[in-house]
């Protein structure tokens, strides 16, 4: 049975009122060689307390070298409370968990 990869850890990402919609941007590579998610399917759950409350927004700004953008819209920082997880997934050419990170709702 192959094995699967842990996902890689996003540093924590401190968000304050009035930050949303918030964006970032991540790179995905293989071996240090970045990958094309062109075709990909892909996908940014979040989660608060083990359940899924909502998805980020996934911006492929250059499919072509693995570059996308994540955004926390408004809507999403309402539903998470102060820690929230998350987690981004392609099902095309990885087809697991690569990416997680936690949100910390600042007052």
């Amino acid at each position: 049975m192959p094995r699967t990869p842990k996902p890689a850890t996003y540093p924590d990402i401190h968000i304050y009122p009035g930050d949303a919609p918030f964006s970032w941007k991540v790179t995905l590579k293989d071996d240090g060689v970045p990958v094309d998610i062109t075709d990909s399917v892909v996908s940014a759950p979040v989660f608060d307390d083990g359940n899924k409350v909502a998805d980020l927004d996934i911006e492929k700004t250059d499919p072509t070298q693995g570059q996308l953008k994540l955004t926390l819209s408004n809507t999403v920082y309402a539903a998470v409370g102060r820690y929230s997880t998350w987690r981004f997934r392609e099902d095309t050419v990885f087809r697991f968990l690569l990416l997680q990170g936690r949100l910390v709702k600042e007052a």
